[in-house]
């Protein structure tokens, strides 16, 4: 069951490609998955996309920041996968929202995308719920505030 979030992966390697469009699904995402840059704009063109996981290596070394803004031009969030670290600032400076490094840890990548889904859907940041008492005197008859 997917939630109607659509996720655009952007990868030429069709092992790494399936891997992660199979990890985003896995949360009930639905995936459209191409191998190029100019397959992913066409894509953009046609139709509504939420986020955006593209390679580091398909864009450019120079003009990443055009590419990337041409990207977030159609309102869309980015995630770059396989930035160098000193090519992962460059991206987050050109208007990145995440980079992550490669190998990739699919539970982190998961955990970024919801993330960025929840403050693109206005929802903001997620506060883990903890039990209050847990940190009181318990039995003392103190109150918990």
């Amino acid at each position: 069951m997917t939630t109607g979030r659509r996720i655009l992966v952007i990868e030429e390697n069709e092992q790494s490609r399936a891997h992660i469009a199979w990890t985003i699904e896995s949360v009930g995402l639905a995936v459209i998955t191409v191998t190029s840059l100019e397959e992913a704009v066409n894509r953009l063109t046609k139709g509504y996309t939420d986020l955006v996981i593209i390679a580091d290596k398909l864009l450019p070394t120079s003009g990443e920041e055009d590419c990337l803004q041409l990207l977030k031009m159609r309102n869309v969030s980015v995630i770059v996968v396989g930035a160098e670290r000193d090519r992962a600032v460059a991206m987050l400076e050109a208007g990145a929202d995440a980079c992550m490094s490669m190998p990739l840890n699919y539970p982190e990548l998961v955990a970024r995308v919801q993330s960025l889904l929840r403050r693109r859907n206005g929802e903001g940041y997620r506060t883990k719920r903890t039990d209050r008492m847990s940190h009181s005197k318990r039995g003392t008859g103190d109150a918990v505030g």
